[in-house]
């Protein structure tokens, strides 16, 4: 119900948050209006865009069993980044097109990848002869995993 994140939600400032299907029932008791209102999060007005799906259920992270009830756009400041390097701070979620192999493989950015909005466009190539030059596909990377192997179980977690 509503909608999910844009381009402009995604600028820095934004004050938009998605909720989870479990705290729309028990807090709001499944009241439709609740999008488009606000509603105060960490101290902060934040309007009410979107309901998830009851069946989709976000860790706060990959190592975590506690389901997360706000989801809250992000933004990604370059210059910060730089001086964060190592940092393992960063999950990201994306549905596969449809017919897309959703086998684990190795993530490439390059320089285009990070729009004038901070979202990111990964690409999964491995021909990264036009990237070389990119600062951040030097000192980014990661691993695409079906979200099936990241979901927590209480003997399991995923270190992706």
């Amino acid at each position: 119900m509503g909608r999910g994140f844009t381009r402009e939600d995604e600028r820095s400032g934004s004050l938009v948050a998605l909720l989870s299907d479990a705290l729309w029932r028990e807090r709001f008791g499944r009241d439709p209006a609740v999008v488009g209102r606000p509603v105060t999060i960490q101290g902060a007005s934040r309007i009410v865009i979107g309901i998830l799906p009851p069946d989709l259920v976000l860790p706060v992270s990959l190592v975590s069993s506690v389901p997360a009830d706000v989801v809250l756009p992000g933004t990604f400041d370059r210059a910060a980044a730089r001086h964060q390097r190592g940092g393992h701070y960063l999950t990201g979620v994306a549905r596969l097109e449809p017919g897309a192999r959703s086998r684990p493989r190795p993530l490439r950015w390059t320089r285009s990848s990070v729009g004038s909005h901070g979202s990111i466009r990964i690409s999964t190539t491995r021909d990264t002869s036009a990237s070389r030059s990119s600062h951040c596909a030097r000192a980014c990377s990661g691993t695409a995993v079906p979200w099936s192997r990241c979901l927590p179980a209480p003997s399991r977690s995923c270190c992706c």
